[in-house]
């Protein structure tokens, strides 16, 4: 097989000019080329422009020189421009960066169908743009071997991770949203680990996450508005809990996720924040699920950062100076008396609860439950609960829930009743949830509550009373998806074009939180409303453009492919050519757009 041709630096410095080689050697220092891939005689990578931007760099070769090159930005130059610069230069001073495709195809021909099946299912978390290639495929119906479990590789995960902080933009709101949502999609696959529990696995993905969200946190500029990346991390922790607590008999996984959580603490504590946003559970995961020899550890650690000398026996506690969290990892050391006594005074309800179970005192606990604020008492609860008293638990959470619009304790109750199979008040449970804030109801929650009422025969009672609910509450946006859910198109069609506003509304065309559902409804109304369906695509198309971007650029291609497939399908093509040559005249002056344009041969 033929093999790239050497290129050394006067090679480059000739093919891109001394100034963009320059700048390319910058964006080797800076990190800015990434995701680099070697197929055959083709360099492909990417790179993350001077303004925030990602580009798309490609280099051919033939057997003596570079054959043809392509670059997304703006500029181009005909494939001479700064990050073609950085691709050769990176392949140049840094060839090992590149993943040889050669080789992964290799690999994926040495697996078997129940491990590519596994491996796909992974990669259709980490992109679920794929899945519409999957739903290309016809099934076929086989015996679905017994899956086997495919070699961990931290190093994919890690890629994964690096890149998504390489290409967030932080310069516009809504950085920390872009940069959480493919990292949930990792994290779910850590999810997945700990059900099968693979805790080893889950718990290197948690830490690459966390990590990264770290190392890059300063980076992101609105984390008091947004808080996502602290969402992330605290999601993460909760699920590190259950990994330590199962982990009972593996010494260096405890200690792994013991100093993990520790991390998460640590940094927390750094921000100065008033309250904890992203480690609030790791004090009560590391007092309740470690060894008296690991709580004394931590104690160590915890007295040496805050330069603590608190004497329990001889100092006066009060909840100005306690630290609640060293409170509880030193609690072996103090003895009842004096423990309950501090905990009473400190108003420490978690710590005083669990002492007075273990001292057999269950009327003085419920008695000191009484005085636990909503947002707390779920802790109670599960202490409870660890400790034998699921149905006393049930009961508190139950009389809270009654009186209160906090859905955090309904879905605490709703896992109880799944956990027994209790139909009913799981179907009851779910109601309840759904109706505390309508406007922030899914169609997932919709799919749950109808199947509950089926299975009880109570559907065509619960359906007529969920939607006149969601009418009066004007949950349009839920009622759409329930319709095309249901493969009620011109009901959807319907709802969507009430919602219609003026062409130049800051709302957008349908307004502020209809965007993905409009698209269903263009996508559902193809081929039986085309008109209605260009016209939505169109709305949008125009409006992202209007935006500006590189990346509204490409998406609204996307739509105006959508419109010219549908235009040739009812025989108005020229309608169509007329369109796009206006657009084109329209935004001539738009070079980013003229290039995605033809990209998509529009």
């Amino acid at each position: 097989m033929s093999t790239i041709p050497t290129l050394n630096e006067r090679d480059i410095r000739s093919f891109v000019g001394e100034q963009n080689l320059l700048n390319g050697k910058k964006y080797i220092r800076e990190g800015a080329i990434f995701d680099a891939r070697q197929h055959s005689m083709t360099l492909r990578a990417s790179c993350k422009g001077s303004q925030g931007e990602t580009y798309r760099v490609q280099v051919t070769f033939d057997d003596n020189d570079i054959d043809e090159t392509y670059c997304s930005c703006p500029v181009g130059n005909q494939g001479h421009c700064k990050h073609i610069a950085g691709l050769l230069w990176a392949w140049h001073e840094r060839p090992g960066m590149f993943i040889e495709m050669d080789k992964v195809e290799s690999a994926l021909i040495d697996l078997n169908k129940a491990e590519l099946v596994s491996l796909m299912k992974q990669m259709l978390q980490l992109h679920p743009d794929l899945e519409g290639l999957v739903e290309k495929i016809s099934p076929r119906s086989s015996a679905a071997p017994k899956q086997k479990r495919v070699p961990f590789n931290r190093e994919l995960y890690r890629r994964q991770v690096d890149e998504i902080f390489r290409t967030t933009d932080r310069n516009k709101w809504g950085s920390e949203a872009r940069a959480a949502e493919p990292l949930l999609r990792i994290k779910s696959i850590a999810d997945d680990y700990v059900k099968q529990q693979n805790y080893d696995d889950a718990t290197s993905i948690y830490e690459l996450i966390i990590k990264g969200i770290i190392d890059n946190y300063d980076t992101f500029r609105w984390h008091a508005d947004e808080g996502d990346l602290d969402d992330v991390v605290s999601d993460c922790v909760d699920e590190l809990g259950t990994c330590l607590k199962a982990a009972h008999d593996d010494k260096e996984l405890r200690e792994q996720i013991i100093q993990l959580l520790y991390t998460v603490y640590e940094f927390d504590e750094s921000l100065y924040n008033d309250e904890p946003v992203m480690s609030g559970r790791v004090p009560a995961l590391l007092v309740r699920y470690t060894t008296p020899e690991e709580r004394q550890m931590l104690a160590g650690w915890v007295r040496e950062a805050s330069e603590n000398d608190v004497d329990w026996y001889a100092d006066d506690i009060d909840e100005e100076n306690l630290d609640h969290f060293l409170l509880g990892l030193e609690a072996d050391t103090i003895n009842d008396e004096t423990f309950l006594r501090i905990c009473r005074e400190t108003e420490s309800y978690d710590y005083l609860v669990e002492r007075l179970l273990k001292l057999g005192r269950l009327d003085e606990a419920l008695e000191a439950a009484k005085h636990v604020e909503n947002y707390e008492i779920l802790e109670i609860a599960d202490i409870l609960s660890e400790h034998g008293y699921d149905a006393v638990a049930e009961k508190i959470i139950e009389e809270r829930a009654s009186k209160s619009d906090d859905t955090a304790l309904l879905d605490w109750l709703k896992d109880r009743y799944e956990d027994r199979d209790d139909l009913a008040a799981i179907l009851d449970a779910a109601q309840r949830i759904m109706r505390v804030y309508p406007h922030l109801a899914t169609i997932e929650q919709y799919r749950e509550i109808r199947r509950l009422a089926q299975q009880l025969g109570r559907w065509e009672t619960a359906q007529a009373e969920l939607l006149a609910f969601l009418k009066k509450s004007n949950a349009t946006s839920l009622l759409i998806q329930i319709a095309l859910d249901e493969a009620q198109v011109d009901k959807a069609l319907e709802l969507l074009e009430s919602q219609k506003q003026p062409h130049d509304s800051p709302e957008g065309p349908y307004g502020y939180a209809m965007y993905e559902v409009a698209i269903d409804v263009a996508k559902a109304t193809e081929d039986t409303h085309p008109l209605a369906s260009i016209e939505i695509y169109q709305r949008y198309a125009e409006r992202l453009i209007d935006q500006r971007g590189r990346d509204n650029y490409r998406q609204a291609c996307e739509y105006l492919t959508s419109m010219g497939n549908i235009y040739q399908k009812i025989g108005q093509s020229t309608v169509w050519t007329d369109y796009i040559m206006s657009l084109r005249a329209k935004y001539k002056n738009l070079p980013a757009l003229k290039d995605e344009m033809a990209m998509a041969k529009l």
